[in-house]
């Protein structure tokens, strides 16, 4: 019988270490999610946007801000963007810096 694996969640999803740990472990099938980037190379990826933060430019018009450390990193100090994956071509998806949130 088929398995999902969840008890491997460790493992993120759509990763080729997800992929090879279903594999050691005796998955009869593993699922991933396939998109198609603008130049027509298929990724493996969930989500059909990329989701990219933004520093948020200070009044001026310049980036340079005066800031604690502590703020560096505060949500009032970054933008959010949906950019399709579609509109993304393979050399930009890889300039992408992938980091993962779990949002309740």
């Amino acid at each position: 019988a088929g398995n999902s694996f969840t008890k491997f969640a460790a493992a993120r999803e759509n990763t080729i270490y997800s992929l090879n740990t279903a594999a050691k472990n005796g998955a009869d099938y593993v699922e991933f999610d396939v998109q198609l980037t603008k130049d027509k190379v298929a990724v493996i990826y969930h989500d059909f946007h990329v989701l990219v933060s933004v520093a948020k430019r200070h009044s001026s018009g310049s980036f340079h801000e005066v800031l604690r450390p502590s703020d560096i990193h505060s949500e009032k100090h970054i933008d959010y963007h949906e950019i399709p994956v579609k509109d993304l071509k393979l050399s930009q998806l890889k300039l992408l810096m992938v980091r993962f949130y779990c949002i309740l």
